[in-house]
């Protein structure tokens, strides 16, 4: 495994180690809410479009052993991290390498992430995986399966996973729709990495919680003042506790007249049909643990250019992930 020292290199793990380091505030006490577009944050994106591939580029599904082999990989990984490994990713390189992935730690002040991503220049969708090594409260995973189609939510849940006490970061490489029947939209096959690492994650890992950010356009089924419809992913079950959290931290910032529940006035873009949440809360026998965030056009276009916003935005979901949900 690859581990980034920070030399003066411009390399994509070099620029990804800085990055984080920068971000976390890990170097010169840089501020912890910044516009997304700064520098720093720009550098981290960078290897993330690198890793994400550039025009063209087209999904490759995933076989059932290399599926099997990507949960194995994730799900050792993971568990590695939650005992407290110094070195989690160690004897691992062989499989991710077999799977045409790379492993990397990146530093990041006082904090560690490992990294596993696909080959630079081969990318088929295998997706980008970031995973904090220290032990944090709440294991939640920020995921974003359509980076490429809903506009900036890669920045969006990069930002949060940084900024956050997440525990990993999930994001699709591949345009949803590569592909045809959905074959290539992360969030509804099963025929991917993706998923795969999500199914590693819940069955490894107690306790682990996913927020999956979306995004959508003008819709005359969505109220005008609507900005953020929140939903856990189940069809006409009570509200959970997980949904009125995330509903109460962003009313809290933008306005609770701009946040929506899925189901109580707006029945449209819940994530029922949602591959990760159905996984997840079938896992634990009841909905909670996963909540389905669909955010505006307007709010996502403001994250990258209005420092308020963005302060607001990764403050509220911030505060959720370092909450208990459930008592």
């Amino acid at each position: 495994m690859v581990a980034v020292r920070l030399p003066s290199l411009p390399t994509p793990v070099v620029a990804l180690g800085l990055a984080l380091a920068l971000l976390a505030g890990g170097l010169a006490g840089l501020p912890r809410t910044r516009v997304a577009r700064s520098g720093e944050t720009r550098a981290l994106g960078e290897v993330i479009r690198a890793a994400r591939g550039q025009g063209g580029a087209r999904f490759v599904v995933p076989d059932e052993e290399t599926l099997e082999a990507t949960h194995e990989l994730v799900a050792e990984l993971a568990r590695a991290i939650r005992k407290g490994k110094k070195s989690p990713a160690r004897g691992l390189d062989d499989s991710a390498d077999a799977l045409g992935l790379v492993l990397e730690e990146a530093k990041a002040g006082r904090e560690r992430f490992i990294v596993l991503r696909e080959r630079t220049g081969e990318p088929r969708g295998a997706g980008l995986y970031v995973f904090r090594t220290r032990k944090v409260a709440h294991p939640t995973v920020i995921e974003a399966p359509h980076t490429i189609y809903d506009t900036y939510t890669d920045a969006l849940s990069r930002d949060v996973f940084v900024e956050s006490d997440a525990f990993a970061l999930f994001q699709n490489t591949v345009e949803r729709y590569t592909l045809s029947e959905r074959a290539s939209d992360v969030a509804h096959t099963e025929a991917s990495h993706f998923h795969a690492a999500h199914r590693a994650v819940v069955d490894a890992v107690a306790g682990v919680r996913a927020i999956q950010v979306h995004g959508f356009g003008t819709s005359a089924r969505v109220p005008r003042r609507v900005d953020f419809i929140v939903s856990d992913g189940g069809r006409g079950t009570p509200t959970s506790d997980a949904e009125r959290a995330v509903t109460a931290a962003l009313g809290d910032g933008f306005g609770h007249d701009r946040v929506a529940i899925y189901g109580e006035g707006v029945n449209v873009l819940g994530g029922t049909t949602n591959l990760q949440g159905r996984y997840l809360n079938e896992a634990r026998g009841a909905v909670g643990d996963f909540v389905h965030l669909e955010i505006s056009k307007s709010v996502r276009s403001a994250f990258v250019r209005d420092a308020g916003a963005r302060a607001r935005l990764i403050e509220a979901i911030a505060e959720v992930v370092g909450e208990r949900w459930t008592d």
